[in-house]
C-alpha cells in the first residue's frame, strides 16, 4: 500500500470521526429532552392529548363521581343477581336486566324501590323463559326484551302483559344463514327501531313502528389492503370456480351496542378493529362522525378509540375492548372499555374528555370493574353495569363535569363570548383540560383578540385553530407595516438582482477557492464534476462531510423551528439519535455498504469517492429542508401545497446525481448501476437488521447478568 493512500484513508477516518463529534456536540444540550417521566400519575381519571404525547395518559380533573353502587339487595332480592347484563333508564324507571334468572326488575329511579319484577310472562298460552337475554329496552309505555337465545323480541307492559312476540322476519333480502338473536334495541324519535341481532356482519335490522321490516342498516366495511387484492385477482386468474367459492373471505365486524342521540343519529360500537370502533350513522347508513385529529377532521373509520399508550408507566400492547355505547343530550359519548375496565368520554368531535374506572380483574374499590358491560346516560347520572360482580355502579357529574358540559354546550350554540369565562374557570382548575385551551381559542377568534388566540391555540396543541388566528395575525402585520416592508423589500431586491448582474459581467468569484465553488456547483453539472472526483481529495472530503452534517442538521432545525401548523415535535419523546441515523447515519452506511458491493462487482470507485458522491447528492434535500423551513413559518398548509411538489423534485434530483456519481465512479453504465442499487438496499437492509438483533442480544445478556447477581445478593 502505497503512503500516498494510507494517509488519504486516515484523512477519511478523521473527517468522519469529525462529522460524529460535531453531530454529538449539537445533540448534547438537547439530549435531556428525550426522558418521559410518568411519576405521580393519578389514573383514575385521565386522558389523551392530540399532538402532545398522546400515546400516554395525562391527569385530568374528574368529570365524575362515585355516587352509589347497587345491589340485588338494594331493589329488595332475597337471592340477588345471577348474572346481570343490562341496564335502561327513562323518565320514570330504572330496568334491570337479571338474564339468567330470566328476571327484568322495574324499580323507581330516585329512591330505587322495586315497582315490578317480570320473570317468566306468559304470552297465548305459552310460558316465555328469557334466559341470557342480551339486552332491554323502554319507550313510552311498552318494555322490549331481546331474548337472544331464544331468538326472539318480548314486548310487554310494566306489569309483565306481553302484547307481542316479534321472531324472525320474512323477506327476500335477509340471508339463509342468519340468525335471528336479538341483542339490543333502540328506537329514534320517528319510531324507527334499530335491532343488533348477535352474529350478523350485515349491520343493524331496521323496522318501521309496527316492525315491519325495512332492511340492514349501516354494516361495518372490511378495509382492503394491497396484497388482499392481489391475491383476489390471483385467485379470480388461476382459480377455479369451486376453489373460489371455498376460499376463506374477510367479513365485518359485527355491531355489539348502539344509541340514539338528539338528532336520531345512530352511534354504534365495534369490540374488534384496530380503528373505528365508534360511527355515527345517518339514517342512509353512512358512517358521518368526523373526529378532529393530527391537525384536521377526518372520519372516524380510520381513528382508534380505547384505551392506548402508557399507563402507570407501563405500555398497553393489548387492544381495548368496547363493549357499550351511549348518549346524552349533549352529544357526549361515553363507551365501555372491557378489556381495562374504564368508561372514556368522548365530545361529538371524537375528542377524548376523560376516561375513568379500572380495577379489571379485581373490581374491588367502588367506581372500579371486574367485567363492566354495559351503560346507560341519563341526565347527570350515568350507571354502568358490572356482570362479573352483579352491580351497577352509578357516577354523577361533579361540579367540574358540569362546568364542561354548559361550556361545550355554549360553544356549540355559538355563544363564544359567554363560553370564554366558562372555559378560563375549567382551565383554572385543570390545567391538563385541553378542551379548555381549544375552546377559550376559539372564542378569542370570534372576538378578534387573534394574539392570545393563537396563544391558546399552541398550548392547546390545536393545528386548525391555530391557522386561523396565524392568518388573522399575518394580515394584520401585512395592513400595518405594507408600506414599511415596500420601502425596505423593494431596494433589497434592487441591490440583489444589481449585484448578481455585475457578478455575472464581471466574472466576480465569491469563493476563491476554485474546489469550494466546484463543489456547491456539483448538482447542477454532475457529470463533470463526479469525472474529476478524484482531483484535490481533501478539499472535497471536508465539502462532503459539511454537507454531510448539514443533512443531519438542517433536518433537527426544521423539525424543532418549521412553521407550527406543518407539524410539532414533542420535546419529550424526540430522539435525537434517531435523526441523526436516519440522516447522516444512512449516508454513513450507504458509503460502507456501496464500497463493499461494488468492490465486488468491479466498481472502480475508492470509500472516499463514494462517501463524497453520496454526501453531494444530499445538497438538494439540504437547500429544500430550508426553504421549507422558511415557507412553513410563513404560509398555512393549505397555501403551500407546493411544497409536496418541490420536495418530490429535490428527492428525483437528489436520486438523479446519486447515479450519475455512480456511473462516473464505478465506470458503470445506467443498468448496471440500477442492478448494484437493489443488491446495495439489500445490504442495507440486512446490516440494520444484524444491528437490531445485537442490540437485543445484548440486552438479553445484561439483564441475564443482573438477575444472576440480583439471585447471588438474596443468597
Amino acid at each position: 500500500m502505497m503512503k500516498g493512500d494510507f494517509d488519504l484513508k486516515r484523512h477519511v477516518i478523521k473527517v468522519i470521526s469529525f462529522v460524529l463529534l460535531l453531530s454529538a456536540v449539537v445533540c448534547l444540550p438537547l439530549i435531556s429532552v428525550s426522558a418521559t417521566s410518568f411519576e405521580n400519575l393519578p389514573f383514575e381519571s385521565f386522558s389523551y392529548w392530540e399532538g402532545y404525547n398522546s400515546g400516554s395518559a395525562v391527569p385530568v380533573k374528574s368529570m365524575f363521581s362515585f355516587h352509589t353502587q347497587l345491589t340485588g339487595a338494594d331493589f329488595g332480592l332475597e337471592d340477588g343477581f345471577r348474572t346481570l347484563t343490562d341496564v335502561f333508564v327513562d323518565d320514570s324507571y330504572i330496568y334491570v336486566l337479571d338474564s339468567d334468572n330470566s328476571r327484568l326488575i322495574i324499580a323507581d329511579k330516585t329512591n330505587y324501590k322495586t315497582v315490578s319484577v317480570i320473570t317468566d310472562p306468559e304470552f297465548e298460552g305459552e310460558t316465555l323463559h328469557f334466559r341470557r337475554a342480551g339486552g332491554v329496552f323502554a319507550k313510552d309505555s311498552n318494555i322490549y326484551i331481546c331474548d337472544t337465545e331464544n331468538e326472539r323480541l318480548i314486548i310487554c307492559d310494566i306489569n309483565g302483559n306481553v302484547s307481542r312476540v316479534v321472531t324472525r322476519p320474512e323477506s327476500d333480502i335477509i340471508p339463509d344463514d342468519l340468525v335471528f338473536a336479538p341483542q339490543k334495541l333502540v328506537c329514534d324519535n320517528k319510531g324507527f327501531f334499530y335491532m343488533i341481532s348477535s352474529g350478523c356482519f350485515y349491520g343493524a335490522l331496521r323496522f318501521d313502528s309496527d316492525f315491519n321490516f325495512l332492511g340492514f342498516y349501516g354494516a361495518n366495511v372490511t378495509a382492503a389492503s394491497v396484497t388482499d387484492i392481489i391475491s383476489n385477482i390471483k385467485g379470480k386468474i388461476l382459480n377455479n370456480n369451486e376453489k373460489i367459492s371455498g376460499q376463506a373471505k374477510k367479513i365485518p365486524y359485527q355491531f355489539v351496542d348502539l344509541s340514539v342521540d338528539n338528532e336520531d343519529f345512530i352511534f354504534t360500537v365495534t369490540d374488534s378493529g384496530d380503528t373505528g370502533q365508534i360511527r355515527r350513522l345517518n339514517p342512509g347508513g353512512s358512517n358521518v362522525y368526523k373526529v378532529y385529529e393530527g391537525g384536521q377532521y377526518t372520519g372516524s373509520d380510520s381513528v382508534f378509540f380505547g384505551v392506548r399508550g402508557f399507563i402507570r408507566r407501563t405500555f398497553i400492547d393489548e387492544k381495548s375492548s368496547l363493549v357499550s355505547v351511549t348518549v346524552d343530550e349533549n352529544d357526549f359519548v361515553y363507551v365501555a372499555d372491557q378489556k381495562f375496565g374504564r368508561i372514556l368520554v368522548y365530545n361529538r368531535d371524537g375528542f377524548m374528555l376523560c376516561g375513568f374506572g379500572g380495577g379489571v380483574d379485581r373490581g374491588e374499590i367502588k367506581g372500579t370493574f371486574r367485567g363492566i358491560s354495559s351503560l346507560h346516560i341519563d341526565g347527570d347520572y350515568l350507571y354502568a353495569v358490572d356482570s362479573i360482580n352483579n352491580v351497577i355502579t352509578v357516577f354523577q357529574f361533579t361540579d367540574f363535569g358540569k362546568l364542561i358540559k354548559t361550556a361545550t354546550n355554549l360553544t356549540d350554540d355559538g355563544k363564544y363570548e359567554e363560553s370564554l369565562s366558562v372555559w378560563r374557570d375549567i382551565l383554572a382548575q385543570d390545567a391538563n383540560c385541553q378542551a379548555a385551551y381549544n375552546g377559550i381559542s376559539k372564542a378569542l377568534i370570534t372576538m378578534g383578540e387573534y394574539d392570545e388566540a393563537l396563544k391558546m391555540a399552541k398550548m392547546g396543541k390545536n393545528t386548525q385553530l391555530y391557522g386561523e388566528a396565524f392568518t388573522k395575525v399575518r394580515s394584520a402585520f401585512i395592513n400595518k407595516y405594507f408600506y414599511v416592508l415596500l420601502v425596505v423589500l423593494v431596494p433589497v431586491a434592487a441591490v440583489i438582482v444589481t449585484l448578481a448582474v455585475i457578478k455575472r459581467k464581471k466574472k466576480i468569484v465569491i469563493f476563491k477557492n476554485r474546489d469550494v465553488t466546484a463543489s456547491i456547483s456539483a448538482c447542477v453539472h454532475p457529470f463533470a464534476y463526479f469525472r474529476n472526483l478524484r482531483d484535490n481529495k481533501r478539499t472535497k472530503i471536508i465539502m462532503a462531510a459539511v454537507f454531510t452534517f448539514l443533512l443531519f442538521f438542517t433536518t433537527l432545525i426544521c423539525d424543532f423551528f418549521c412553521g407550527y401548523m406543518y407539524g410539532y415535535v414533542d420535546p419529550g419523546s424526540y430522539n435525537l439519535l434517531f435523526t441523526f441515523l436516519g440522516t447522516s447515519g444512512i449516508v454513513l452506511l450507504y458509503t460502507v455498504t456501496n464500497w463493499g458491493v461494488c468492490s465486488i462487482q468491479g466498481g472502480k470507485g475508492r470509500m472516499y469517492e463514494v462517501f463524497i458522491a453520496v454526501s453531494y447528492s444530499v445538497v438538494p434535500l439540504i437547500v429544500y429542508r430550508l426553504f421549507y423551513l422558511v415557507i412553513s413559518n410563513i404560509l398555512v398548509p393549505k397555501e403551500a401545497f407546493f411544497l409536496g411538489i418541490f420536495e418530490a423534485l429535490a428527492w428525483i434530483f437528489a436520486g438523479f446525481s446519486l447515479i450519475v456519481a455512480n456511473m462516473e465512479i464505478h465506470e458503470y453504465d445506467f443498468f448496471k448501476v440500477l442492478k448494484t442499487t437493489v443488491i446495495i438496499l439489500l445490504g442495507m437492509g440486512l446490516v440494520i437488521f444484524l444491528m437490531f438483533m445485537v442490540i437485543i442480544l445484548i440486552q438479553q445478556l445484561i439483564t441475564f447478568i443482573k438477575t444472576i447477581y440480583n439471585e447471588l445478593l438474596l443468597r
